[in-house]
């Protein structure tokens, strides 16, 4: 037999006893977006001499029980401190080559200043994991600038998508994303996520030295089929990436 139907077949079913175990959970402990969802926040400061970018990925339930072959290096089925920040390391470095912005014409090379991943409790004795990664990267904004920022993380995954910046040292004239995270950086979402903007993955910047009012947040027009047609048109290549791509493990 074909060893991608077999890794598929031997997936399936416990792919549908994990889900049969989280839905009969109290909802109280579900993840709020869903325990298929992964979920990033990108928090960008402005400096005169530097931006720095904080990405946090938030990953549900399911999400992190599936990341967890990659992380478990050995393969033991024990998860070592050393293994989580191998981990890590790698997913920012993976992540910073998924933030693009450009300063002017001058596209910004980021470079790594921390990571970190942690396990937090989920629903049905199953965990969610965050990983945090600080980035820097060196610009010039001693005069009046535009900056254009862009993510390009996992498309095929449902989750909310958020991107906030603010200055120090010089003022934000003029911004399309907020200079807050309205989720406290994915820690608690709101009570309707379809409400709220859930795919900003774009931002343009204008900023001018020295400090002064904070910009007027004019958010870009959305797409004609909206967010809530995009997270649905994603829906089947989530189960599919679950029990094909990569082998589902529950942890111990």
């Amino acid at each position: 037999m074909n060893p991608h139907i077999r890794r598929h077949l031997a997936a399936a079913p416990l792919a549908a006893a994990l889900i049969a175990v989280l839905a009969a959970a109290a909802p109280a402990a579900a993840h709020p977006l869903g325990n298929f969802t992964v979920n990033y926040a990108t928090s960008l400061t402005l400096r005169p001499d530097a931006i720095d970018a904080e990405i946090v990925v938030d990953r549900a339930e399911i999400a992190t029980a599936q990341e967890r072959p990659l992380i478990d290096h050995d393969h033991d089925g024990s998860l070592t401190a050393a293994e989580q920040d191998l981990y890590a390391g790698r997913g920012c470095t993976a992540l910073a080559g998924q933030l693009t912005a450009d300063a002017g014409k001058v596209s910004l090379r980021w470079k790594g200043a921390e990571s970190r991943l942690t396990f937090h409790t989920g629903e049905a004795g199953l965990r969610t994991s965050r990983l945090t990664c600080r980035l820097t990267a060196q610009a010039h904004l001693t005069s009046p600038s535009s900056i254009r920022v862009a993510t390009h993380y996992d498309a095929q995954r449902i989750g909310w998508h958020e991107i906030t910046a603010r200055g120090e040292g010089l003022t934000l004239t003029h911004s399309t994303v907020p200079a807050a995270s309205t989720t406290d950086q994915l820690r608690h979402y709101p009570q309707d996520p379809l409400a709220a903007p859930l795919d900003q993955r774009t931002a343009e910047l204008h900023t001018t030295p020295g400090q002064g009012p904070a910009a007027r947040i004019v958010p870009p027009g959305l797409p004609g089929a909206g967010p809530v047609t995009a997270m649905l048109n994603r829906v089947s290549a989530v189960f599919d990436k679950l029990v094909g791509s990569r082998e589902l493990t529950v942890p111990v």
